[in-house]
């Protein structure tokens, strides 16, 4: 099975495994060795050390902060990604050498990111930035991640998946929330919506797939989500949904074609 086009997968072949041959399991961590297990959906490493380093390299990436490799993350000794908005530039320079003045600024900066980019970099389990978009949109608050019978009303989230999240969330919002908050994240969801680039698009888009424009609009600091009462604009393109555009007209939303709406941003 292979990904065709989007998103759309394709089965390619179908093969029989052999009876007598048996899965493999990891039960050691390849790179420590240490002992794993199964936390929700996630195959750990129980090695604090090595797993924080690890944690800490994906919050980094997610959360842009640049040239914090593992390497350079080891020689930070830290247990927490959080714990990077406790150094000083003179820590960092003595660990990191000239470019600990030029990540400093990059940690400190890295506060400004919203809700969702945040809890991504956290590792929030089972669902990805869109998935946290379309439940935002929905119910623009918090401690809808801890609410189960909410959390299920969000179309194409199952029980399963509800459970995890929430089970996530009673764990964030005891230990890790207090933290982001007084490091000074910004966790007011509704308040991020309303000042947020919101587009909604419908319609085939020319010379251009749906995963390419919403790149391009991410670089440009705009974000593409479904519509709702929040969305600053409907970009239609070829043969638009006839949903979304009531839908826009209901709600006073601006409806832009979607050539004018390029040449607009270019």
């Amino acid at each position: 099975m292979h990904k065709a086009k989007d998103i759309i997968p394709e089965i390619a072949r179908i093969t029989v495994r052999p009876k007598d041959r048996t899965p493999i399991v990891l039960i050691n961590c390849p790179k420590c060795g240490g002992d794993l297990e199964m936390q929700g959906v996630r195959l750990t490493c129980t090695n604090i050390e090595c797993s924080a380093d690890l944690f800490t390299e994906h919050f980094c990436k997610t959360i842009g902060i640049k040239g914090l490799a593992i390497k350079s993350i080891e020689k930070l000794s830290i247990t927490h990604p959080l714990d990077l908005y406790d150094l000083t530039v003179e820590f960092l320079n003595d660990r990191l050498g000239k470019n600990g003045g030029k990540i400093f600024i990059q940690i400190r900066d890295s506060k400004k990111v919203d809700v969702v980019k945040l809890l991504c970099a956290l590792n929030i389990p089972a669902v990805k930035s869109t998935k946290l978009n379309k439940i935002f949109s929905k119910f623009p608050d918090l401690k809808v991640l801890g609410d189960f019978d909410r959390l299920v009303e969000v179309e194409g989230m199952g029980n399963r998946t509800a459970e995890i999240v929430t089970d996530w969330y009673n764990n964030f919002d005891a230990t890790i929330k207090p933290i982001t908050e007084s490091i000074g994240f910004d966790l007011n969801v509704q308040k991020q919506l309303e000042t947020a680039k919101l587009v909604a698009v419908t319609g085939k888009l020319p010379g251009m797939s749906r995963k390419e424009f919403t790149n391009m609009m991410v670089a440009k600091g705009i974000n593409v989500q479904s519509l709702t009462k929040n969305t600053l604009c409907l970009i239609t393109g070829e043969k638009p949904g006839e949903g979304n555009v009531s839908k826009a007209i209901k709600y006073g939303i601006q409806i832009i074609p979607y050539h004018n709406f390029i040449k607009s941003i270019i």
